[in-house]
């Protein structure tokens, strides 16, 4: 069970912690810590001695959209940090996708995420104006030499070349 020092907002996480799994007993020593298994421990010490103290972090769980799971997100918040004991070893985060890397305190210990992308929201431009803007561009402005509408313009095969006309 992580413990937290509400004064300070220190997250901490033994090695014995159940949220940790020995994966290689080295050198170099890898554990695996499963962040959602964190969070729900997390969760448990918030309900009880910390109830009053400002949540440690935000989740979202899994979706599925199309047929497709996007990962659970598990973000630290409220200046939370986590430390991992001391010690010279490496940690894998697996089960979520986070920001644990971001808010680690620095030790010894090296901290590896695996987060993955999905949908990236980009700010301002309409989907809808730059598919116009691609398709409604003239072709002639995109045939320089060296460059790849001059590339396919060059292997495109015309009507006329497949007529045998030129």
């Amino acid at each position: 069970m992580p413990t937290v020092a509400w004064d300070t907002r220190i997250i901490q996480v033994a090695k014995a912690d159940p949220a940790m799994t020995l994966v290689q007993a080295g050198p170099p020593e890898i554990y695996e810590c499963d962040v959602d298994a964190l969070r729900l421990a997390l969760k448990d010490l918030e309900d009880g001695e910390g109830i009053v103290e400002p949540d440690t972090h935000r989740h979202n769980t899994e979706v599925t959209v199309g047929g497709v799971t996007l990962a659970r997100v598990v973000e630290f918040i409220n200046s939370y940090q986590v430390e991992f004991e001391t010690g010279q070893y490496a940690v894998n985060l697996v089960g979520a996708n986070t920001n644990l890397s971001d808010v680690a305190v620095v030790n010894q210990v090296s901290i590896r995420s695996g987060n993955t992308a999905g949908l990236i929201v980009g700010e301002g431009a309409d989907p809808l104006d730059v598919a116009d803007a691609v398709w409604d561009e003239a072709v002639a402005d995109h045939a320089a030499s060296g460059s790849f509408g001059g590339f396919t313009q060059k292997k495109l095969l015309t009507v006329a070349k497949f007529i045998g006309l030129k």
